[in-house]
């Protein structure tokens, strides 16, 4: 998996590349899906160069996936509380999107089944 981490109005940090490695490393191998190159998007924006308090720190998380696109995007006063809350929504995503996909390879064994039959 390609990592493509972009940083709006702070400085590019190195320290918080590994961090978003480290803790989205799972995501590749929870997924398990094989002859698909994936790059995930992430940003990091400071909102506002003058406010010092409240939701200023935003990341939005981006990822590709055959048949949809999954898109996260969390605001906090913190940049790693909100890289914590973006990554529990993609968890959550992927099982919506993988329990997805299992029903539609189900109905697609099925609807096989039945022509194969003559059901």
């Amino acid at each position: 998996m390609e990592y493509k981490i972009k940083f709006t109005n702070i400085a590019p940090s190195d320290n918080l590349k590994k961090i978003v490695i480290k803790k989205t490393n799972w995501v590749e191998r929870y997924l398990n899906i094989k002859d698909f190159s994936m790059i995930f998007n992430v940003e990091f924006e400071k909102l506002t160069t003058r406010q010092r308090k409240g939701k200023i720190f935003r990341v939005e998380f981006n990822l590709p996936l055959p048949g949809k696109t999954i898109r996260i995007e969390r605001v906090t006063d913190d940049m790693i509380k909100s890289l914590d809350e973006a990554k529990d929504v993609l968890k959550e995503e992927i099982k919506i999107y993988k329990e997805k996909m299992k029903e539609k390879e189900e109905r697609e064994f099925r609807e096989l089944k039945r022509k194969q039959y003559n059901l």
